[in-house]
């Protein structure tokens, strides 16, 4: 038998995998992919979409902030980002049905999925992130005290967070995705990996290569 052509291959991968997001809801099995608050996807997308996704973003990359004010500290922080239109981004919707998943087994509220703010990162040799939660930006205080400052985000704080493996795990060295916690993180492309947003974590130092990640943030009401 003749192999599959590339495109053979991903047609086959996109229609197994998209009959409907019903069906992605219906197939997911919940025993089996989350451990200690951290929710891993296995191949939520496939690779060649994992590549659409990076060349799909026009943004210009730029220095990374702390805490989402205007300060860059590369003793805390190296690497580059962009931020893509949600709406814009290939798959989105399927990805982002994973983390209201994931709000709904935790019984975390958030708001609809318009709610959700995503990072194109790149990490390349000597890059890093060093512990920090994703919690703490206060957008009931960066509307009082900045009057650019979106108005929309109103009282709301960042609920859940996710990290989409874009990356083939053999281009690069280091740069793992590290959670306090007990569950084993997953390198593989296309994983999708999802937690609290008060969970701390890191990305360790990459020695080689270069690490790419789409990270999403979910917002929602204060704790109660």
């Amino acid at each position: 038998m003749a192999e599959k052509s590339i495109a053979e291959q991903k047609e086959e991968f996109s229609y197994s995998y998209y009959r409907t997001i019903e069906q992605f809801d219906k197939d997911k099995k919940w025993s089996d992919c989350h451990n200690d608050m951290v929710y891993t996807f296995s191949s939520v997308i496939s690779k060649w979409d994992c590549k659409d996704i990076i060349h799909g973003v026009e943004q210009q990359w730029r220095t990374p902030t702390i805490g989402g004010k205007d300060n860059h500290d590369p003793e805390v922080r190296k690497g580059q980002i962009k931020f893509p239109e949600p709406a814009k981004v290939p798959y989105g919707r399927v990805i982002t049905r994973c983390m209201e998943k994931v709000a709904a087994e935790m019984d975390i509220d958030v708001g609809p999925h318009t709610d959700i703010d995503m990072q194109l990162t790149k990490y390349q040799n000597g890059d890093f992130y060093s512990w920090h939660t994703d919690d703490d930006i206060d957008y009931k205080k960066r509307n009082e005290e900045d009057s650019n400052w979106d108005p929309k985000y109103g009282n709301k704080i960042r609920k859940l967070s996710a990290v989409l493996q874009l990356s083939d795990p053999n281009s690069y060295e280091g740069g793992e995705l590290m959670l306090k916690s007990n569950a084993v993180i997953s390198r593989k492309q296309g994983d999708l990996i999802v937690f609290p947003s008060f969970l701390e974590h890191q990305v360790a130092k990459v020695t080689g290569g270069t690490r790419l990640s789409l990270v999403l943030w979910y917002k929602g009401p204060r704790w109660r």
